[in-house]
């Protein structure tokens, strides 16, 4: 009976840790936001680049602009919001950095990913999660590639008259 206790209680635990990095993904840190803390900005510590023991970051997260102006002001919902963006800035880069340095190769970090993937689609929800989040990548992309092509475009045609 201890047995079945233990792996069911192992199984809990996979899926809150799970679902905690659904949340992550989503701009929401482990803890949650504080308003009084400049802890509250740092970076989860549980990525691909600290598993296999490849890149630790020194660099160090500071808050957002925003947040280093009065924030009373600011509606609570708006606040959350840029909270989360500059999460997400921050978590997106420190995953990219040992792709961008070179000190993983890109093999090794799609495996990661389709790894981390496959992992967090079973869980409730996450297979919808990971197609939102996808989505809102792929759509934040195809602007900034526009507006990088409209103003090349814009360039050329400026030099040329």
């Amino acid at each position: 009976a201890g047995r079945a206790g233990g792996g069911n209680t192992a199984a809990a635990t996979k899926t809150t840790n799970e679902q905690g990095r659904l949340l992550e993904l989503m701009g929401y840190p482990p803890g949650g936001y504080s308003t009084h803390s400049s802890s509250s900005w740092s970076l989860p510590r549980r990525h691909a680049s600290h598993r296999h023991n490849i890149h630790q970051s020194s660099h160090h997260h500071h808050p957002p602009p925003s947040h280093s102006h009065s924030t009373s002001s600011m509606p609570a919902a708006h606040r959350e919001h840029q909270q989360r963006l500059f999460y997400l800035k921050a978590t997106v880069t420190e995953r990219l950095r040992p792709l961008v340095e070179g000190t993983i190769s890109q093999d090794l970090f799609v495996d990661d990913v389709y790894r981390e993937c496959n992992t967090l689609k079973k869980s409730p929800l996450g297979a919808q999660i990971l197609r939102c989040i996808g989505r809102a990548y792929r759509i934040e992309g195809y602007r900034v590639l526009r507006t990088m092509h409209d103003e090349k475009v814009g360039r050329i045609r400026g030099g040329q008259r």
